[in-house]
């Protein structure tokens, strides 16, 4: 269900779209920021961005107008609201660190066309940031500075032009074993999900989440066991997206409508199926 990427010179490209219309703001920003070293060039490789967690990578170096900086790099950590298009990320571990520097803090807001993010740095002689989206930096990532991020298999371009093209799409959701618990993994594959619905980028009428199970040989179980895990997705859209409640309509089909009938008992019927109402 999920992929390791890792955020090196050779792999930057973590789902970068054009805009930021989509709900996401996940890829790279590039810019310069001013701080006690004075202007300083900075890249962000934002990994995951919701209204409950976001992780980025940020990496600064020299630009010719103040050739001194030395070049360093942390992680950052915060919380994205795609309504308001405030991205708040604050500085968290050292990857690579000059002496004497501070991890610094990036408070910001994207604008409606998703190609610029600016704002308030916090730290030490901090004012101001400007990054754009989609502008070539000239300086590779260190080795050193490299994280490791686990990104959901099918990400919001994707799941919105699945929803688009076909009005379904299928979601192979972990829940531990026989229980309407959600993973980490299904959570970050919901929260995809979740900056679809909120974006505006698909129809704004009711969405179906509809709950799926493999044929156990207990019909009712199975109906009760996919109801339940369907319930468990939408509640957490609900609360963490701010989804209406009555948007979303929860089925549970149990083993009735597997993906290959001839395998009725196969492990890969088990899914939640959004399906455009």
């Amino acid at each position: 269900m999920l992929r390791t990427l890792f955020l090196a010179a050779a792999a930057l490209s973590v789902a970068s779209p054009a805009s930021s219309s989509d709900g996401t703001v996940i890829g790279e920003w590039s810019g310069r920021y001013t701080c006690a070293q004075g202007i300083t060039g900075v890249r962000v490789v934002v990994a995951e961005a919701t209204p409950v967690g976001a992780t980025a990578l940020f990496h600064f170096f020299a630009v010719p107008e103040n050739p001194n900086v030395p070049e360093g790099c942390f992680t950052l950590e915060g919380t994205y609201d795609s309504a308001a298009g405030r991205l708040d990320l604050h500085g968290a571990d050292w990857l690579m660190r000059p002496s004497g520097y501070v991890t610094v803090d990036f408070l910001g807001q994207v604008d409606p066309a998703g190609a610029r993010f600016s704002g308030r740095v916090v730290g030490p002689g901090c004012t101001s940031f400007d990054l754009a989206r989609g502008v070539t930096v000239d300086r590779p990532v260190p080795a050193s500075c490299q994280i490791d991020v686990r990104i959901a298999d099918k990400t919001a371009e994707i799941i919105a032009q699945a929803l688009l093209d076909d009005r379904s799409l299928d979601l192979s959701l972990a829940f531990e074993a026989g229980t309407d618990q959600l993973t980490p993994e299904a959570r970050r594959q919901l929260d995809e999900v979740g900056r679809v619905l909120a974006s505006g980028n698909v129809p704004g009428g009711r969405i179906g989440v509809f709950g799926h199970t493999e044929d156990t040989g207990n019909y009712k179980a199975d109906v009760a066991l996919s109801e339940q895990q369907a319930r468990a997705a939408a509640a957490y859209l609900q609360t963490t997206f701010g989804l209406a409640p009555d948007r979303l309509v929860v089925r549970g089909m149990g083993p009735a409508d597997p993906l290959d009938p001839s395998l009725p008992a196969a492990p890969e019927n088990r899914r939640i199926e959004l399906r455009l109402l």
